[in-house]
């Protein structure tokens, strides 16, 4: 497994450990799980569909965990396969986008930045609209120019 879905995992199971005050796998029941679902959306500071990955992450552990133990674990079934995940919610984009003194606030900092990532990244953003996880995969060869302007392919 990739070490960046360790991490998501790991970070569902000790969330979810820490919620129950209990790291006994065996005793999971479905009405934990829904409390701790509860308790995420009411903190409001995950997305729903955060939440509903969370969720997920820890459904996945405990069927793994349920499989390599032949059924004796859970033998009446995975008990989060009953917990309902959140309902998906959309954003406003505005609630998204930066505000232009937000904006201002960034770049500004990126200008500061001695990292070449760091300082351009956020303007090829601003002038683009591209994801800074798009542009990050940029290499040299994607950068081309044309009379006096320089461009990028995607």
């Amino acid at each position: 497994m990739r070490e960046t879905t360790t991490k998501k995992f790991r970070i569902a199971a000790e969330e979810f450990r820490d919620f129950r005050k209990s790291d006994d796998a065996t005793l999971v029941t479905a009405r934990e799980a829904d409390a701790w679902k509860q308790a995420m959306l009411e903190k409001a500071k995950l997305s729903n569909n955060t939440v509903k990955q969370r969720l997920q992450n820890l459904r996945t552990i405990l069927q793994w965990a349920r499989q390599h133990s032949l059924g004796e674990l859970y033998p009446a079934g995975n008990p989060l396969d009953i917990v309902k995940a959140p309902a998906y919610q959309t954003v406003a984009s505005d609630a998204r986008t930066f505000t232009m003194e937000e904006a201002a606030t960034v770049l500004l900092a990126a200008r500061k930045e001695s990292a070449p990532e760091l300082r351009w990244l956020p303007w090829l953003s601003a002038y683009s609209g591209a994801r800074i996880n798009e542009l990050a995969q940029l290499t040299r060869r994607d950068f081309f120019r044309l009379d006096d302007s320089w461009f990028f392919r995607q």
